[in-house]
């Protein structure tokens, strides 16, 4: 029926290598490509299980290309490729442990205050610092393969995206 492969795998569906580096201008052209031969409104005509096989390929490629083109999501489906549990990890970084403490509190304050500046500020950092996560993440995954560290940097990103997260739901009340 389609040209599209039958693996589950969403780097083989399109056609990347297995890496956390990943060219996103590849997966978006590759993404465009595959809706093209999978999307529903082709199949409009066809039989009832044309139909659904389209729906079920359509939602696959779908759900692979959010994941791929997202960093963290891609570096857990790498961790789970792997057979890493790494929701099961728990860190052992009490600096972290500290500083996601000392980042929450600061929240909270700016909430309290309702400081614009201050919340700016505190957004910056958290950037900074899911850049400078990011990179790990990079290095472990792709340079050293240590995927147990690969695991403390996904634990540590999820926390600060969920802290950014907050931030910017914070700044649409202030204003």
């Amino acid at each position: 029926m389609m040209a599209l492969s039958d693996t589950d795998n969403y780097f083989e569906l399109f056609q990347l290598p297995e890496q956390y580096d990943i060219d996103t201008l590849q997966l978006s052209d590759r993404y465009r490509e595959l809706q093209r031969v999978v999307h529903p409104d082709r199949f409009v005509g066809a039989s009832a299980q044309e139909s659904r096989l389209s729906q079920q390929k359509a939602t696959l490629v779908n759900d692979a290309y959010h994941v791929l083109r997202d960093d963290l999501r891609r570096a857990q489906y790498l961790l789970q490729l792997k057979d890493i549990e790494y929701l099961e990890h728990k860190l052992n970084d009490s600096m972290f442990l500290m500083e996601q403490m000392e980042l929450r509190e600061e929240l909270d304050a700016v909430s309290a205050s309702r400081d614009l500046d201050r919340l700016s500020v505190l957004f910056s950092r958290t950037q900074q610092l899911q850049q400078a996560c990011k990179e790990q993440l990079r290095l472990h995954l792709s340079l050293s393969g240590d995927l147990q560290a690969a695991c403390d940097d996904v634990f540590k990103l999820q926390f600060l995206n969920k802290l950014c997260e907050e931030a910017e739901q914070l700044e649409d009340t202030l204003y």
